[in-house]
């Protein structure tokens, strides 16, 4: 261990926030899919007809309001998964004075990479990959390989932020039903996007939590 043990902190309950918080974004997330398939009932989507007025405006208030459900959601599953974020990397820099981090990985850059245009798409997995690797091996982390999780989370997370750019640009350039329809489907499809996402990322949070807790143990 180095001068810096005081700076390791069990990363636990900021842990189970984050599994917390990805599931609730999860349910609201998938109620908003499940708004979505009535969206598409009322404007005649299944081989129906589309619905009068009332029935169209009820449906739009109630989309209206998941998206805004969704989004608080997504607000808390953002805070709490970055601040275990924060907590693992500021753990894997106290873990060793061996390794060479280069810039821009410090507990900072690990949560401000996902707010950097473009650098969002490949640093924050970059950072966060070598958090795991030195938190798994302090002294010998360049003989730790990225485990495949990590890639299927990146992989799952990126492809998220795809399709849900796709559908948000379907949706906002429809002018008829069958446009709206087409990005309900897409939107709705994102969900099975989603669950493999929070499972993935819930495996990931208990894996790394562990590590470190054993970590923090041997210190």
């Amino acid at each position: 261990m180095t001068k810096d043990d005081d700076r390791l902190r069990d990363p636990t309950r900021a842990g189970r926030l984050a599994i917390a918080g990805i599931w609730i974004w999860f349910a609201a997330a998938a109620a908003e899919g499940l708004g979505r398939l009535g969206e598409i009932s009322v404007l005649g989507g299944f081989g129906g007809v589309i619905a009068d007025h009332a029935a169209l405006v009820r449906t739009d208030n109630a989309t209206a309001a998941l998206v805004v459900l969704s989004n608080i959601g997504l607000a808390i599953a953002g805070v709490t998964v970055l601040r275990w974020i924060y907590v693992t990397n500021r753990n894997a820099h106290a873990l060793s004075d061996a390794v060479n981090w280069g810039p821009h990985t410090t507990p900072f850059w690990s949560v401000a990479w996902f707010f950097v245009p473009v650098a969002t798409l490949i640093r924050p997995f970059s950072v966060f990959s070598a958090t795991w690797r030195v938190s798994a091996a302090p002294e010998a982390y360049e003989t730790v390989k990225v485990p495949a999780l990590l890639r299927w989370w990146w992989g799952l997370w990126l492809a998220n932020i795809l399709v849900g750019r796709i559908a948000s640009t379907l949706h906002d350039s429809g002018q008829v039903p069958g446009d709206l329809i087409g990005a309900d489907y897409v939107l709705f499809a994102k969900v099975l996007i989603d669950l493999p996402l929070t499972i993935v990322l819930t495996i990931m949070i208990l894996r790394l939590s562990a590590v470190q807790r054993a970590a923090l143990s041997e210190a």
